[in-house]
């Protein structure tokens, strides 16, 4: 009887050690476990105000407290935008100190080995960031190229993309910045109604190493 209880406290012993020797859980740039949000987005349409509909936020904070924030505390907006007939795209957020970019990484899944790219901010720190600028007919350039407007992307079924938030907070009186938001989040679309509606899965992933 002493013996195996001497070998469950073993046992025991063995198991709590592996526990605080394992590494700190969190999103890497390889996590392939299922992404932690789903959530429909409305095509953003002025004329009947479904803006709250139209954009997601990716912020920790608003994930668990559920708590409404200003309205320019948003990461992603579907619509907005309608080139050639198509209003299916997405736009980060480059309004009000913020310089965010997006990236499509092309058809991938939750399962693959995904390296997350480094999204340097844009550069446009003294100017307003979410123009979305028209390529000429003629150029051979198309509105999506990310030399072009690196805060935008078309919405396809399938296709990933990778979203760099930056934004940095100051008071009017004051010319040092008091709060940062910086984090980058994978998303991956995964139904999509053309100029209707749009599905995306997401998760927050560890920043790239420069």
């Amino acid at each position: 009887m002493v013996r195996i209880k001497l070998a469950f406290l073993l046992v025991l012993a063995l198991l709590c050690c592996l526990v605080f020797l394992r590494p700190n859980a969190v999103f890497s740039q390889n996590d392939d476990a299922s992404p932690a949000q789903r959530t429909t987005l409305l095509n953003h349409n002025p004329r009947i105000d479904n803006w709250n509909e139209a954009i997601v936020s990716f912020r920790i904070e608003r994930l668990y407290n559920r708590v409404q924030g200003p309205h320019d505390e948003w990461d992603l907006l579907y619509g907005g935008l309608s080139y050639n007939g198509s209003r299916d795209w997405l736009k980060v957020n480059c309004e009000n100190n913020s310089w965010s970019r997006i990236r499509d990484l092309g058809e991938r899944d939750w399962s693959d080995d995904i390296q997350i790219p480094v999204l340097n901010i844009l550069p446009c720190l003294n100017e307003q960031c979410g123009r979305v600028h028209i390529p000429p007919p003629k150029s051979g350039n198309k509105i999506e190229d990310e030399n072009l407007n690196p805060h935008i992307a078309k919405a396809q079924v399938g296709h990933m993309y990778v979203v760099h938030r930056f934004r940095e907070k100051r008071r009017p009186d004051e010319r040092v910045f008091q709060n940062r938001s910086d984090y980058y989040t994978l998303i991956r679309i995964e139904e999509l109604k053309p100029n209707e509606s749009c599905t995306i899965s997401w998760k927050r992933v560890a920043t790239p190493d420069q």
